[in-house]
């Protein structure tokens, strides 16, 4: 039988593995999804479980809720909502990511016809926008940006310190790309810590766990979606063209 709880005090991905691992000790319980963004959590129970099993299980540092009231101000619960208005909601989080890439896309893309640049000088702008531009949106939140960081990219998950050092990395390479400066050690540096956010973000989405993207850091709380799948591939294969189209 399907149900579905809601958690208060989920502040990043270790929350979400600590709430997993105690529920694992229910026997007949089987989680089909946590998520942290707003902490509802559903899962199958068989009927000769019972629900106060469930929640018994759930760590004392979590308030547990049957219901969730309030959505958007809209005032509904979120088990009432259909799938289309969630999508829509969604969509509607992710517009600042869109916004801002395109944006990007479209500046770079226009000095490159303005100043008859070639393919290569265009990814280097752009690549050295994309790092500015992300990283300023991380700094604005350093500690929110970290533990929403930790939630997905495995060396950031077991390394703390990387969390912190990473709007710098991006920063630099921003800088390096921008004054063409050491541009092998650049794409090769994109490629290592692109790929290892990369194979997080493809294991969160297949797991199916609904978690803040901390791409632009974690002012605007963006939801993981295929989209941040989409904005690292674009930029693993600029840096694969700028190595071996060179």
């Amino acid at each position: 039988m399907h149900h579905h709880l809601y958690l208060e005090g989920l502040t990043c991905m270790g929350c979400v593995k600590s709430v997993r691992e105690s529920l694992s000790q229910v026997k007949g319980l089987e989680i089909d999804q946590l998520d942290l963004s707003t902490g509802r959590l559903d899962f199958q129970l068989s009927e000769e479980t019972d629900l106060d099993q469930v929640i018994e299980h759930i760590p004392s540092k979590y308030r547990v809720f049957q219901s969730k009231s309030k959505i958007d101000q809209g005032g509904a619960d979120l088990a009432d909502l259909p799938n289309s208005d969630m999508a829509v909601s969604k969509w509607r989080q992710l517009f600042p990511l869109f916004l801002i890439f395109g944006f990007l896309w479209s500046v770079n893309g226009l000095n490159a016809l303005v100043y008859d640049l070639s393919l290569r000088d265009f990814m280097l702008d752009f690549m050295a926008s994309f790092y500015l531009v992300f990283s300023f949106f991380k700094f604005l939140d350093l500690r929110g940006f970290v533990n929403a960081f930790r939630g997905y990219d495995p060396l950031a998950n077991r390394l703390a310190w990387y969390g912190y050092i990473y709007p710098f990395i991006e920063l630099t390479l921003g800088l390096m790309f921008l004054t063409s400066f050491a541009i092998d050690l650049a794409v090769y540096t994109t490629l290592f810590i692109l790929g290892l956010t990369t194979v997080g973000v493809i294991d969160q989405l297949r797991q199916k766990n609904k978690i803040v993207c901390a791409c632009l850091g974690s002012v605007l709380n963006l939801p993981m979606t295929e989209a941040t799948l989409i904005e690292n591939l674009i930029m693993i294969a600029m840096a694969m063209i700028l190595i071996f189209g060179s």
